[in-house]
């Protein structure tokens, strides 16, 4: 991990934690580390790829389980906990599609007191393009907001919303942006095109929703809640390949802007 302090205002600092996507560390993920310094914010760019001799999970997300990912952004919490320069109570995290996985998970309370118990949090979660599966019957209370393409090739925006809905109704402030016509990616501007990744996997299809506390989960083939242990079987049978990604410069500034409004509401700025 590569800690960035920002060079103006005092310690110590507010932090936002960057979880990457499939991709890995990406320059983009520098640009957000460098944009979150110049407003005065510390940055944790969190790699969990280059350590295993990982270069991407696009094609296999078995590669490495979102567990292991999802517990290690909570590690990166317990340890800038003990940073002097850093002022852990102005902790957030912002993830991009398994990084924004992270992102929201790490928001639910049986998996942070699993990882790193006491009051130990973050104090805002950022899921970019990533993360609209997961329900649970707690969370730890902090605000969420998530943001997404309407052409997301990962993310069913009907999900998303029914996220945004139950997160909700279990007392979270929590916010959906969904940006028109734009794709997955859309802040990365490597990608000026749109690309096709043919051999990229993806289960927007599968349309599932699981309940991490209750242990169960529904689907576009069985819309009723299931507490068995054919999730894995499920999921499988609905995979599918083929992903596109495209950058959007004004998606980008209006997701730059809403951040930096929620972080200024939050006292980070």
């Amino acid at each position: 991990a590569v800690l960035s302090l920002p060079s103006t205002g005092k310690a110590p600092y507010p932090v936002m934690v960057i979880a990457h996507s499939s991709a890995g560390v990406q320059n983009k993920d520098r640009d957000w580390a460098r944009w979150l310094n110049e407003q005065g914010i510390a940055t944790l760019l969190v790699d969990t790829f280059t350590p295993r001799g990982i270069t991407q999970s696009a094609t296999d997300q078995s590669v490495l389980y979102y567990g292991a990912t999802i517990g290690e952004y909570l590690v990166a919490l317990k340890l800038l906990a003990t940073h002097p320069a850093i002022d852990i109570k102005r902790a957030g995290i912002i993830g991009f599609s398994r990084g924004g996985v992270a992102a929201m998970a790490t928001g639910i309370e049986s998996i942070r007191r699993g990882v790193i118990g006491g009051d130990l949090k973050y104090a805002v979660h950022f899921p970019v393009y990533g993360g609209c599966t997961y329900r649970a019957d707690r969370w730890t209370g902090a605000p969420m907001h998530q943001f997404v393409g309407s052409e997301d090739s990962y993310e069913d925006i009907e999900i998303c919303r029914g996220w945004q809905e139950h997160a909700k109704a279990k007392g979270v402030d929590a916010n959906l942006t969904v940006f028109p016509g734009v794709h997955h990616g859309f802040d990365n501007s490597d990608q000026m095109a749109l690309r096709q990744f043919p051999n990229a996997e993806y289960w927007k299809d599968c349309k599932v929703e699981w309940n991490i506390d209750a242990g169960q989960f529904r689907s576009a083939r069985h819309p009723y809640w299931h507490s068995d242990n054919s999730m894995v079987e499920e999921t499988a049978s609905c995979k599918n390949r083929g992903v596109a990604v495209k950058y959007d410069e004004k998606a980008t500034a209006d997701l730059k802007t809403a951040v930096r409004e929620k972080l200024k509401q939050l006292g980070f700025i």
